[in-house]
């Protein structure tokens, strides 16, 4: 039992969350058992949708917190090498076919049986190329001085150069009375 509501309240979010965890992970197990039974059985489009979608719910659920990032990371690495294995093999099984012949492979073929050789296209001839006038270039912009920005005084000498000026002013104002 709780000794305060949020313990409580604690208490009621982690059985919440404890349900929906174990109904990720479930279907989780699922998707990745799908995927291996389906690799096992030797199918290789079956095997290939069912470890994408397992692949892609592991994302989720690595992203999501529901299992550990790098346990999800683990499992995908798991999964695909087991496809890409089973993929390898029915490739090594199957006798290769015979590759479809390209086009040129196919006109060399076709010139060699008829013993005409095809004619090739003609190439345009090149124009005749016309000199252009070089465009002149702007008269470059004289440069205009800046400015000089006054440094800034500190205030006790600018309080003592205000007392200086004002009596100098003072004195003009008597000898102008």
């Amino acid at each position: 039992m709780a000794n305060s509501k949020s313990a409580a309240k604690a208490a009621r979010v982690t059985q919440r969350r404890t349900i929906i965890n174990r109904r990720v992970t479930s279907a989780l197990k699922t998707y990745v058992k799908s995927a291996r039974d389906a690799i096992q059985s030797g199918e290789i489009d079956v095997a290939q949708k069912s470890t994408r979608l397992a692949v892609a719910e592991l994302d989720k659920a690595g992203t999501r917190g529901y299992i550990h990032r790098n346990e999800a990371s683990r499992t995908k690495s798991r999964l695909t090498r087991q496809l890409n294995g089973l993929m390898a093999s029915a490739i090594i099984a199957k006798p290769e076919k015979a590759k479809a012949k390209t086009s040129k492979a196919r006109a060399s073929a076709a010139t060699k049986k008829s013993g005409k050789a095809k004619p090739k296209a003609k190439i345009p001839a090149p124009r005749a190329s016309v000199a252009k006038p070089k465009a002149k270039k702007p008269a470059p912009r004289a440069s205009v001085a800046k400015p000089k920005v006054k440094k800034s005084v500190s205030r006790a000498s600018a309080t003592a150069s205000k007392t200086k000026d004002a009596e100098p002013e003072s004195e003009d104002s008597e000898a102008n009375a």
